[in-house]
């Protein structure tokens, strides 16, 4: 049977608002449906657009960056505890490596040097020093050991109960000369103690101690040196 209708209604359809209308003509229903989106009850059908996809792609190699430099942190943690751990026994066989070569050594600046080895070894035992400082102050008194080896040296000492200028050649020599400069000795290492020279090396000895505190100018000394000593 023919469906008659006419007239208009409103009606609420998936969240949106359309007008539904409709007539009967010749029993035939046509319907003209006016769609649109409104306010409140609604979804969010808008295709992605290139811009959503290129965010989403650089928040991707943003967060892979992220993880790629945590672990990379994590491996550097990992390698600074390891280090902290093999860094102090090798900062105490320095320290004992420094006090062995002091001990074995030509017997110059003992005081300053004495008191140098000692700081260090104080600071060594210091439990609120940390490793940075300690690693920094043993290399510092191996450097000053290390220089005493490229320069001259001059100091006053008691040698058997006289005062005496030491004349310092590198680390491979020691001379002295008597404070009224008539006298001259040298160290001997193989014996251990000071030995006379004959008054010939008077001068050179003299000349030797003005260089050494930079009161003449660099010149050649003719000053007998001990032979090298076999695996020294």
């Amino acid at each position: 049977e023919g469906l008659g209708v006419v007239g208009k209604a409103n009606m609420r359809m998936l969240g949106g608002a359309a007008r539904l209308t409709g007539k009967g003509v010749e029993g035939k229903l046509r319907m003209g449906v006016d769609g649109g989106f409104a306010s409140g009850d609604q979804w969010d059908n808008t295709v992605p657009s290139n811009t959503n996809i290129a965010y989403a792609n650089q928040l991707g190699e943003l967060v892979s960056a992220q993880e790629a430099e945590k672990a990379s942190l994590n491996r550097q943690i990992d390698e600074m505890e390891r280090t902290e751990r093999e860094l102090l026994p090798l900062m105490l066989r320095m320290v004992e490596s420094l006090e062995k070569f002091i001990a074995l050594d030509l017997p110059f600046l003992a005081t300053e040097r004495r008191e140098r080895l000692e700081s260090v070894k104080k600071l060594m035992a210091d439990p609120g020093a940390n490793n940075a400082d300690k690693f920094k102050r043993i290399l510092e008194a191996w450097q000053v050991e290390a220089e005493y080896g490229r320069s001259l040296g001059a100091e006053r000492i008691e040698v058997e109960n006289r005062t005496v200028d030491v004349l310092r050649v590198g680390r491979t020599a020691m001379f002295y000369l008597s404070a009224d400069g008539k006298q001259a000795g040298a160290w001997d290492a193989d014996q251990k103690k000071w030995v006379e020279l004959s008054h010939a090396h008077v001068s050179e000895i003299r000349h030797g101690l003005r260089m050494a505190r930079e009161t003449a100018a660099p010149d050649l000394l003719r000053l007998p040196m001990p032979a090298p000593r076999i695996g020294s």
